[in-house]
Protein backbone atom coordinates (compact mmCIF):
# COMPACT_ATOMS: atom_id res chain seq x y z
CA UNK A 1 0.00 0.00 0.00
CA UNK A 2 1.30 3.75 -1.03
CA UNK A 3 1.69 6.31 1.58
CA UNK A 4 -1.13 8.33 -0.29
CA UNK A 5 -3.38 5.10 -0.11
CA UNK A 6 -2.51 4.87 3.82
CA UNK A 7 -2.79 8.92 4.12
CA UNK A 8 -6.33 8.96 2.76
CA UNK A 9 -7.15 5.76 4.63
CA UNK A 10 -6.38 7.53 8.24
CA UNK A 11 -8.19 10.59 6.53
CA UNK A 12 -11.23 8.83 6.09
CA UNK A 13 -11.04 7.14 9.82
CA UNK A 14 -11.01 10.05 11.55
CA UNK A 15 -14.10 12.26 9.93
CA UNK A 16 -15.78 9.13 9.78
CA UNK A 17 -16.93 9.80 13.46
CA UNK A 18 -17.50 13.53 12.68
CA UNK A 19 -20.02 12.60 9.68
CA UNK A 20 -21.67 10.07 11.85
CA UNK A 21 -22.42 12.80 14.42
CA UNK A 22 -23.35 15.53 11.62
CA UNK A 23 -25.52 12.87 10.37
CA UNK A 24 -27.83 12.06 13.38
CA UNK A 25 -28.08 15.98 14.54
CA UNK A 26 -29.30 16.60 11.37
CA UNK A 27 -31.65 13.94 11.74
CA UNK A 28 -32.71 14.87 14.81
CA UNK A 29 -33.09 19.24 13.73
CA UNK A 30 -35.51 17.51 10.79
CA UNK A 31 -37.45 15.64 13.24
CA UNK A 32 -37.95 18.55 14.76
CA UNK A 33 -38.68 20.89 12.51
CA UNK A 34 -41.51 18.64 11.66
CA UNK A 35 -42.95 18.07 15.50
CA UNK A 36 -42.83 22.02 15.78
CA UNK A 37 -43.00 23.54 12.69
CA UNK A 38 -43.83 26.66 14.43
CA UNK A 39 -40.86 27.33 16.50
CA UNK A 40 -38.57 26.39 13.67
CA UNK A 41 -40.24 28.87 11.26
CA UNK A 42 -39.63 31.99 14.00
CA UNK A 43 -35.89 30.15 14.35
CA UNK A 44 -35.14 30.51 10.67
CA UNK A 45 -36.92 33.71 10.21
CA UNK A 46 -34.63 35.22 13.21
CA UNK A 47 -31.86 34.04 11.18
CA UNK A 48 -32.56 35.70 8.54
CA UNK A 49 -32.92 38.57 10.43
CA UNK A 50 -29.13 38.86 11.37
CA UNK A 51 -28.58 38.01 8.38
CA UNK A 52 -29.95 40.77 6.97
CA UNK A 53 -28.35 43.24 9.62
CA UNK A 54 -25.06 41.67 8.84
CA UNK A 55 -25.35 42.48 5.42
CA UNK A 56 -26.99 46.00 6.07
CA UNK A 57 -23.18 46.28 8.69
CA UNK A 58 -21.55 44.68 5.07
CA UNK A 59 -22.89 47.51 2.77
CA UNK A 60 -21.60 50.15 5.40
CA UNK A 61 -18.37 48.79 5.38
CA UNK A 62 -18.35 48.57 1.05
CA UNK A 63 -19.61 52.50 1.29
CA UNK A 64 -17.09 53.31 3.21
CA UNK A 65 -14.09 51.45 1.06
CA UNK A 66 -16.09 53.14 -1.95
CA UNK A 67 -14.39 55.83 -4.16
CA UNK A 68 -17.14 58.25 -5.93
CA UNK A 69 -20.04 60.00 -4.16
CA UNK A 70 -22.44 58.02 -6.13
CA UNK A 71 -21.03 54.63 -4.91
CA UNK A 72 -20.98 55.68 -1.46
CA UNK A 73 -24.27 56.90 -1.56
CA UNK A 74 -25.90 53.71 -3.01
CA UNK A 75 -23.93 51.70 -0.32
CA UNK A 76 -25.23 53.66 2.71
CA UNK A 77 -28.79 53.23 1.06
CA UNK A 78 -28.14 49.64 1.14
CA UNK A 79 -26.94 49.43 4.60
CA UNK A 80 -30.11 50.96 5.88
CA UNK A 81 -32.41 49.76 3.50
CA UNK A 82 -30.79 46.03 4.81
CA UNK A 83 -30.73 47.03 8.63
CA UNK A 84 -33.74 48.43 9.04
CA UNK A 85 -35.34 45.47 7.38
CA UNK A 86 -33.14 43.10 9.43
CA UNK A 87 -34.45 44.73 13.02
CA UNK A 88 -38.03 44.79 11.85
CA UNK A 89 -37.53 41.06 11.67
CA UNK A 90 -35.98 40.87 14.58
CA UNK A 91 -38.23 42.25 16.56
CA UNK A 92 -41.45 41.07 15.35
CA UNK A 93 -40.86 37.71 14.35
CA UNK A 94 -44.40 36.44 13.75
CA UNK A 95 -44.61 39.36 11.01
CA UNK A 96 -41.29 38.48 9.70
CA UNK A 97 -42.32 35.04 9.32
CA UNK A 98 -45.41 35.73 7.23
CA UNK A 99 -43.29 38.35 4.97
CA UNK A 100 -40.84 36.04 4.34
CA UNK A 101 -43.44 33.32 3.51
CA UNK A 102 -45.25 35.79 1.15
CA UNK A 103 -42.06 36.60 -0.31
CA UNK A 104 -40.66 32.97 -0.91
CA UNK A 105 -44.12 32.64 -2.14
CA UNK A 106 -44.30 35.35 -5.57
CA UNK A 107 -40.79 34.48 -6.25
CA UNK A 108 -41.95 30.58 -6.58
CA UNK A 109 -45.25 31.40 -8.21
CA UNK A 110 -43.30 34.03 -11.02
CA UNK A 111 -40.43 31.60 -11.51
CA UNK A 112 -42.91 28.95 -12.48
CA UNK A 113 -44.21 31.27 -14.69
CA UNK A 114 -41.15 32.05 -16.43
CA UNK A 115 -40.27 28.59 -16.87
CA UNK A 116 -43.36 27.55 -18.41
CA UNK A 117 -43.08 30.44 -20.47
CA UNK A 118 -39.12 29.30 -21.26
CA UNK A 119 -40.37 25.43 -22.11
CA UNK A 120 -43.17 26.63 -24.54
CA UNK A 121 -40.73 28.67 -26.39
CA UNK A 122 -37.84 25.67 -26.09
CA UNK A 123 -40.54 22.88 -27.45
CA UNK A 124 -40.02 23.39 -30.72
CA UNK A 125 -36.05 22.67 -30.61
CA UNK A 126 -34.85 18.81 -30.84
CA UNK A 127 -34.02 17.33 -28.23
CA UNK A 128 -36.15 19.33 -25.86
Amino acid sequence: MSATATTATTLVKKTLGWSIFLSVLMIVAGLLVIIIPLIAGIVVTIFVGWLLVFSGVMHFAYAWHTRGAGGILWGLLLGVAYSCVGIYVLLRPMHGMVSLTLALAVYLFAESILEFILAVRLRPLPGS
